[in-house]
């Protein structure tokens, strides 16, 4: 335990972002470390907080939690990708937020199952079709490219409404648009932000 870590004891069962987790023992920096809460199995979470994380982040850089802002609830989210690491965490986060509809994309009739049971509302197979030709224009309060291909965000502004956000994780050589629909805001996610408080959710 070192001086600046006051939130944990020895003998805690912690989780947190750290790399070498396999080792026997492990430094890792307190602000990214948490207390493991009783009702949760480190089995369980062990792959969680980097994508939690990053997701949270990237949600809550859109404005969540959302209040609801539409006659059906909150704000209609697309995430891109729904199940790979950050895909799978984004739609239960962003339900938890306040989304009123969460849509995204995935393929085989096993995923598909996968990510409605997560709270999916609208799932796309994108081996039959692209997720932004399946919407309609002006319908959408935010998307989510947790994928990040060359040109998805100017897939994405037409469905945007205005007031709308844009953000991406970079990676795949993904990029903001150069044609921006007018009171759309872009967002470049960057790196994960290691907080000096604890996302919350």
């Amino acid at each position: 335990m070192g001086a600046l870590c006051s939130k944990l004891k020895v003998g805690d069962l912690v989780w947190g972002v750290t790399k070498g987790a396999y080792a026997e023992y492990q430094i890792v920096v307190c602000p990214i470390t948490g207390k493991l809460p009783t009702s949760v199995s480190p089995r369980d979470v062990g792959t969680l907080p980097e994508v939690g994380m990053t997701s949270a982040q990237a949600l809550r850089k859109t404005g969540a939690p959302w209040a609801n802002t539409t006659a059906g609830g909150g704000p209609t989210v697309v995430i891109t990708s729904g199940s790979g690491g950050t895909g799978f965490v984004a739609i239960q986060i962003a339900k938890y937020y306040g989304a009123g509809k969460v849509i995204t994309a995935t393929s085989g009739a096993e995923n598909i199952a996968f990510v409605k049971s997560l709270g999916a509302d609208v799932v796309v197979d994108y081996r039959t079709q692209d997720i932004f030709s399946a919407l309609q224009n002006d319908t959408v309060d935010v998307v989510y490219d947790n994928y990040g291909a060359p040109g998805t965000a100017d897939l994405a502004m037409p469905k945007l409404r205005a007031g709308g956000t844009f953000i991406f994780l970079p990676g795949k050589n993904g990029a903001l648009s150069k044609h921006p629909k007018e009171g759309v805001k872009q967002i470049n996610y960057g790196l994960m932000v290691r907080e000096m408080k604890p996302v919350p959710l």
